[in-house]
């Protein structure tokens, strides 16, 4: 399993997305099987299904939970340029660029200074998302 926060790019992100749509479809599918088996062929107990089924059950519920935030992260980060660059690349780009022009002597006014900071910030807290 992949922290959203270390997806390279949107490829990479559905390709995980797609994962976890078939681990939750293959949940589902056992699920739905009312006549478990053990290993030996024979209908489970119902304290040992029940016990499956609660576990299978919140396995779901997580597999879900993480599908969400890969598609919020995919929402966010889609292409944005014609490069192929997402808008939170361009973003963070625009930041680089500017502090370089900063170091190099063009002056920013208040209002620009606050804008380049707050930008920033918005990076460094994506970054560590």
């Amino acid at each position: 399993m992949k922290s959203c926060a270390n997806f390279n790019s949107i490829d990479e992100a559905e390709a995980e997305r797609v994962r976890l749509v078939l681990e939750i479809q293959h949940i589902d599918m056992q699920l739905s099987d009312k006549n478990r088996g053990d290993a030996m062929g024979q209908r489970e107990a119902s304290f040992d299904y029940h016990a499956w089924h609660r576990k299978a059950v919140g396995a779901k519920y997580h597999l879900t939970a993480e599908l969400q935030v890969i598609k919020l992260w995919m929402k966010q980060h889609r292409t944005a340029s014609p490069s192929g660059k997402t808008a939170f690349v361009l973003i963070r780009d625009a930041v680089e660029l500017l502090r370089r022009l900063q170091a190099n002597g063009v002056d920013l006014d208040e209002s620009e200074l606050r804008l380049v900071d707050e930008l920033a910030e918005y990076v460094e807290h994506e970054d560590n998302t």
